[in-house]
């Protein structure tokens, strides 16, 4: 059977809070001992010059610590600040991050994108619905090495329209010496608004939420250049 700790009764978790901050000596408590060494060492047998000194040399190491904790402390706000304003900077602009989705809507494509790490003999793009069910299969030839977009018109493979939604997509791509050549697909969207929930600042952007490290490439466009595909 197990037991459940017991609380002291009528302690707050402030007070304990605060009972364990007190038990942390910082740069004054050492002070303040060092002091009253002095104060009360033996007149017949004082403290020796070189012990003094170690002691001396541990309260400037002690005082020189909580320095730097300090200015960790401030450097971290700050760069938390300039990440904040960084995201706010991209509302009204496109961004484009590693991503493998694309929505489908009324009246428009949908689009992809993708880099190559090198030049490719074939691409094949597969495209999945928003079950993850095999939707489509868009090939094509002799490809260069580099970022490469292009639109959907959103029907299957045997041409009938599909339903609006969130579609993934993978790229697979080959060398002419068959080897497999590196495609990274990409997400881009206007962003519209910023989430400041977590550590890292999230990019809201048409139906994505782009963590703010991971965004590669910021444009002033006000239409997406994949939605203009």
């Amino acid at each position: 059977m197990t037991i459940a700790a017991i609380e002291p009764v009528g302690v707050s978790n402030s007070q304990k809070t605060t009972s364990a901050n007190d038990a942390i000596m910082g740069k004054d408590d050492f002070l303040n001992l060092l002091v009253a060494q002095l104060q009360h060492q033996d007149p017949l047998n004082p403290l020796e010059g070189t012990e003094f000194t170690a002691q001396l040399a541990q309260f400037t190491s002690l005082e020189q610590l909580n320095n730097i904790n300090s200015n960790l402390e401030s450097l971290q706000d700050y760069q938390a600040s300039i990440k904040n304003a960084q995201a706010l900077d991209l509302i009204g602009k496109t961004v484009e991050a590693p991503g493998n989705t694309m929505t489908l809507n009324d009246g428009s494509s949908a689009a992809y994108a993708f880099d190559l790490a090198q030049d490719a003999d074939y691409v094949a793009v597969n495209i999945y619905g928003p079950a993850g069910n095999y939707a489509r299969t868009i090939e094509s030839g002799l490809t260069s090495a580099g970022r490469h977009s292009q639109a959907w018109d959103g029907k299957d493979q045997q041409g009938s329209l599909l339903p609006n939604g969130q579609y993934t997509y993978e790229v697979l791509a080959t060398a002419r010496s068959g080897d497999a050549v590196t495609a990274t697909p990409y997400v881009s969207s206007r962003v519209t608004g910023v989430n400041f929930d977590g550590e890292i600042p999230q990019i809201l952007a048409g139906d994505y939420r782009i963590s703010l490290d991971d965004v590669r490439q910021v444009t002033e466009d006000t239409v997406s250049p994949l939605e203009e595909k």
